[in-house]
Formats: structure tokens, C-alpha cells, sequence
């Protein structure tokens, strides 16, 4: 009944997770009502964390709450700590999420590994109620599970994932980040035996080294 009354009947809560660069990951939430008036839930919401160094800024009728890009640890905590004040502003006994993320960097590009578990077992659904969480950018060929409901994709590089109240909710991705440097620097590494073979056929051909002009 807390969660009803504070949610005013209807309200939509979209996290967005934006890998900004290797090791760094940014934090997003908006939130909307269809009435066009942020709601008690949203407002107390909005107002917490903002003293937790989210930064908030109304666009229309919306709520943007969202991090500076952080390191991907510091993300997540930030991540982790607004899903818990959301469950506990709504008065709702929620587990803590399971939030894993890897990174190992091969030279030529970083290989990321991110796992998502959220338990809304104890979250009735809702008239109106809905909870999503974006990634960008990212491929759909990244997603290697996801349930109970499946991402959607927007755009070339923007996946959706809709969150299923009573049930629990798995996510796991693995993708590459190529790094130019790394892959201007294997490009050479492979060229250069190339152009040593080619010297040495024009020697053997008896064309000697290649002259400077006059």
C-alpha cells in the first residue's frame, strides 16, 4: 500500500548504463509520469540522490538523475545504491542486486564482461508501473543471457531490457571495446615482415636497394 500511494498509480523508472570508455561507466536514471507532475515517490526519490552526487536537471515533464562518467567500480556502487533507496523509499524488502563487471585488455582491444541480477520477487506489478534499463553503446550480439524477457534494440548501438516485476531478473553481456592505437600498431606489426619481403625480392632481382632521387 506504501508503494501505491507513493507511486501515485503510475510512474516510469529508465536507467540508462553508458560504457563512456574503457574502465569508465556512467549512471543515468529518468523518470516520468504520464500525468506530467513528478510524483511523491519521484520527488523524494530525485532529492536523495541527489545529495549522493547524482546530478538532476528536469527535461519537460521528466527527471534526469545521472552520475559524471566514473570509474566502472564506482559506477556500479552507484548503480547498486539507488536500486536499494528506490526499493526503500517504496517501502518494498528488496535483495540487493548482483551487479559483476570484468575488463581485460588484450592490446588490441578490451574485452568486458557484465552481469545484472535484480530480484523483484517482492515487487507486486502495477498498474502503470514500468522498469527498464538501457545499455549503450552495445551490440545485440553482445547479450549472451537475459531473462525472464528478452532486450530490444534501438538504433544501431542502444539495447533495451524490460524489467519483470515478481520475477528475477538475469542480465549478462560480454563485448569488445577495439582501441585504435592497438589495432594501428598490429596493423604494423603485420605489415612490416610484408615490406621486408619485398625488399628482399627486389634484391634478389637485382633492382639493389631503393635509391632517393637525385
Amino acid at each position: 500500500m506504501l508503494l501505491v500511494s507513493l507511486l501515485g498509480g503510475c510512474v516510469e523508472v529508465r536507467t540508462e548504463l553508458r560504457f563512456a570508455a574503457p574502465g569508465r561507466l556512467q549512471v543515468t536514471h529518468y523518470l516520468s509520469s504520464p500525468s506530467g507532475m513528478p510524483g511523491p515517490w519521484q520527488r523524494r526519490f530525485g532529492a536523495v540522490l541527489a545529495q549522493e552526487g547524482f546530478h538532476s536537471r528536469s527535461v519537460g515533464a521528466e527527471t534526469v538523475l545521472a552520475t559524471a562518467v566514473l570509474p566502472a567500480e564506482a559506477a556500479l556502487e552507484a548503480l547498486e545504491a539507488s536500486l536499494r533507496e528506490a526499493a526503500l523509499l517504496g517501502g518494498v524488502d528488496l535483495p540487493p542486486p548482483q551487479l559483476r563487471f570484468q575488463e581485460r585488455n588484450w592490446l588490441l582491444g578490451v574485452r568486458q564482461q557484465l552481469g545484472l541480477e535484480i530480484d523483484l520477487r517482492e515487487l507486486p506489478p502495477l498498474p502503470g508501473l514500468a522498469l527498464s534499463i538501457g545499455l549503450e553503446p552495445l551490440g545485440s550480439g553482445a547479450v549472451q543471457r537475459a531473462e525472464p524477457l528478452r532486450l530490444e534494440r534501438f538504433g544501431s548501438d542502444h539495447l533495451a531490457w524490460s524489467l519483470s516485476p515478481g520475477s528475477i531478473n538475469r542480465l549478462e553481456l560480454q563485448c569488445w571495446r577495439w582501441s585504435r592505437l592497438g589495432l594501428g600498431a598490429g596493423a604494423i606489426a603485420l605489415l612490416l615482415p610484408l615490406v621486408v619481403l619485398l625488399q628482399r625480392l627486389r634484391r634478389q632481382l637485382g633492382y639493389g636497394l631503393p635509391e632517393l632521387p637525385a
